[in-house]
């Protein structure tokens, strides 16, 4: 039994790439590391050098962000600030919105975008830039964005962040979950039925730091199942190096009510 995939990590492949993949027989899982039976790639999924964050809105489109990996030869620092959109009607990947950055980019931070999540709720994207941002200072920007005006509901400056996730907290607020690149804690806000971020709201849910073989672990990405938060740590130093090359760990955290607080359950 096979099925497909999108990837943005595909060794010596630039762009996104739709994979088949076999299915384990008996756990029906599907295994990223074995052999791709087929691999497409249209020419239009590859102009726009290396990607990463991938998300899926209620239409079948495909909304990507490009990030450097090895080096800046196929990813300019000023093409860092956009989302691309692989359209579901032709298959076409083109630049979906652009930002305009308020500040230069220092020369040790070659990442634009970062974080990308689509709100099935409303029909919005949540992304994140750390275009700007240097070692000793934190310029990025979270944006929530309506996808049928393209107009940004709202912002929140002098923040960045890695992976974005929308979810339900303990109490049914919506929330917004977002990994720290700088000290590896897993942070939120409340977002109100406006898609405003409350300011207020602010929390520290977990840290990776000290946990895992490396401990200094950042969120790459954070997803929920049920009441579990699940998220998959790697190292980030906001240097140029090949994410497929880096060792990934997941950290299995499920909260619990007499606690009120998130507790780790296991570390792979």
């Amino acid at each position: 039994m096979a099925t497909s995939a999108f990837s943005t990590t595909e060794k010596n492949k630039v762009g996104i790439v739709l994979l088949e993949l076999q299915r384990d027989k008996t756990t029906k899982q599907v295994n990223a590391n074995v052999d791709r039976l087929k691999t497409y790639q249209d020419e239009s999924w590859k102009k726009y050098g290396y990607l990463s964050s991938i998300t899926f809105d209620n239409k079948g489109n495909i909304y990507v962000i490009p990030t450097p990996f090895i080096s800046l030869l196929q990813n300019k620092p000023w093409q860092m600030n956009k989302i691309l959109k692989v359209n579901s009607d032709n298959g076409k990947m083109n630049v979906w919105m652009s930002f305009t950055a308020d500040s230069a980019q220092p020369i040790n931070n070659p990442y634009g975008m970062l974080g990308l999540t689509y709100n099935c709720n409303d029909s919005s994207i949540w992304s994140s830039t750390v275009y700007g941002s240097s070692r000793h200072q934190e310029a990025g920007i979270i944006y929530h964005i309506d996808m049928q005006s393209k107009k940004i509901i709202d912002t929140l400056l002098n923040v960045d962040a890695l992976a974005l996730a929308i979810n339900e907290d303990e109490n049914q607020a919506q929330r917004l979950y977002y990994s720290s690149p700088r000290d590896s804690k897993i942070l939120s806000y409340i977002v109100d039925k406006k898609g405003l971020i409350i300011r207020t709201s602010k929390r520290v849910e977990v840290s990776l730091e000290n946990l895992g073989l490396r401990g200094d672990d950042k969120g790459r990405k954070i997803r929920f199942i049920n009441n579990s938060m699940i998220i998959t740590g790697k190292t980030f130093n906001y240097n140029l190096e090949a994410t497929s090359d880096k060792i990934e760990s997941t950290y299995t955290f499920q909260w619990g009510r007499a606690t009120n607080r998130w507790i780790l359950q296991s570390i792979e």
